[in-house]
């Protein structure tokens, strides 16, 4: 006689069979639409004087400009001479756009516009350029300021002029960033002095609190609403990218920063078709028929994953073969963002053999 458990994990494992037969009939499970992860990547707003033909035609192409950064991760782009004949017809791109003004103040009238994602990616792709998805990580911003001889490191404050600065613009970029609340934690996790420094070494355990992927570091003077001084972005512990500032308000430094970090975060994540070559991966802990079924709809989410097709199922464990745009460590890269996969290192795997050297070894973690 079979005992509740003992039907339910037969019918289970019924289901993975039935799914790993149907998946075996069919040629390869494609990803043929773009995963739209961070809301509003291919949307844009503008304001503008009137709703005449001339006025909506600048500010359509001012909107696909700031969508071609979102999308690419780099504002250098938009030099690219398939983009800049693009930029002459920003129309043929747009799915859909809208009037608003606001109810209050000036009552400024808006341009909303939604333009379609596979279009934009079909002529990135055409153009060579790589495509950045929505699943990106997080900055934590570090911003010590020199004021009058006090130094001390920005904090979270939505009615602070440098804090609603900083949001503006690294919303605009579709880049995920926190200020510290530096409170009494903080302050015993990060000193002015560690930031003002550049001492990336110290600033680990404050980036971890707020569970940051690349931390933004500022040392900066103040006078009258005027900012000097340098900024580091660091990635991982490494400096990647730094910039000198001099003379600039705080809308411009902002500007400074989320070129920086766009440019920094999009050298790993963004990926170009052009580099398309075949992975192995290895999931262990697939368990269920859901499982298996999240597994591969999180895969075929990721920009930089082409297609799935899954080679072969052991128990709890699935063998899939991945076909994938640019290099795979930015698979890697992308596939630790979600947190849905942990890594495992690579080894022999119970009913598995032939395990190719350089496979991916991950396990599938529920949420």
């Amino acid at each position: 006689m079979y005992s509740k458990e003992l039907m339910k994990d037969q019918l289970t494992k019924g289901f993975i069979a039935l799914a790993l037969v149907v998946s075996a009939m069919l040629p390869i499970y494609s990803k043929t639409v773009q995963a739209q992860q961070v809301a509003g990547l291919y949307k844009a707003e503008e304001a503008v004087q009137s709703q005449s033909d001339e006025v909506k035609q600048e500010a359509m192409k001012q909107a696909f400009e700031e969508v071609l950064i979102r999308v690419t991760g780099e504002t250098k782009h938009l030099e690219n001479s398939t983009l800049k004949e693009a930029l002459n017809t920003p129309d043929t791109y747009v799915k859909g756009y809208s009037y608003r003004r606001d109810t209050v103040g000036a009552k400024q009238l808006y341009l909303d516009i939604t333009f379609e994602p596979e279009a934009v990616n079909r002529l990135l792709r055409s153009a060579g350029l790589p495509i950045w998805g929505g699943n990106r990580p997080t900055t934590l911003l570090l911003l010590a300021i020199d004021q009058d001889g006090e130094r001390s490191i920005q904090a979270d404050n939505s009615t602070d002029q440098v804090v609603q600065g900083f949001d503006a613009q690294f919303k605009k970029r579709s880049l995920p960033l926190i200020f510290p609340l530096m409170d009494v934690k903080d302050t015993s996790l990060v000193s002015p002095v560690d930031v003002w420094g550049f001492f990336i070494s110290n600033l680990t355990p404050i980036s971890k609190r707020y569970h940051a992927d690349a931390i933004l570091v500022g040392r900066l003077s103040e006078n009258q609403g005027i900012y000097d001084g340098r900024l580091v972005f660091s990635f991982r512990n490494q400096p990647l990218k730094e910039a000198t500032v001099t003379d600039l308000n705080i809308a411009q430094l902002a500007l400074v920063a989320a070129d920086l970090a766009g440019s920094a975060l999009a050298n790993h994540y963004a990926v170009a078709s052009l580099d398309s070559q075949d992975s192995r991966l290895l999931v262990e802990q697939v368990k269920s028929f859901k499982d298996y079924s999240d597994l591969l709809n999180y895969l075929n989410k990721l920009t930089a994953v082409r297609s799935v097709q899954v080679r072969r199922l052991a128990g709890s464990t699935i063998e899939l073969d991945l076909r994938i745009d640019g290099q795979r460590n930015q698979l890697i890269d992308t596939i630790a963002l979600g947190r849905h996969l942990k890594p495992k290192d690579n080894g022999s795997i119970e009913n598995l053999t032939n395990i190719q050297q350089g496979e991916l070894h991950y396990r599938w973690i529920r949420r």
